[in-house]
């Protein structure tokens, strides 16, 4: 029997999608910058690589894990 998928935007559904690049988030983030409070500014750019090393994260996770 197979089952229903989750409804979109749960967490099971979240589980359930790809990891995103860091590159991806990191592009993101630079976009919206301007519209995020300072708190969540300053929060993503501390825990956020640069860009350059996001490439070189995200280059050397696809050589590992294909």
């Amino acid at each position: 029997m197979k089952t229903a998928p989750p409804p979109k935007y749960s967490h099971a559904w979240w589980l359930q999608q790809p990891p995103r690049p860091l590159v991806e988030t990191v592009r993101l983030f630079e976009a919206k910058k301007d519209t995020l409070s300072p708190a969540v500014r300053r929060s993503l750019e501390q825990r956020l690589p640069p860009l350059e090393v996001a490439q070189q994260i995200d280059r050397d996770m696809k050589r590992l894990f294909g």
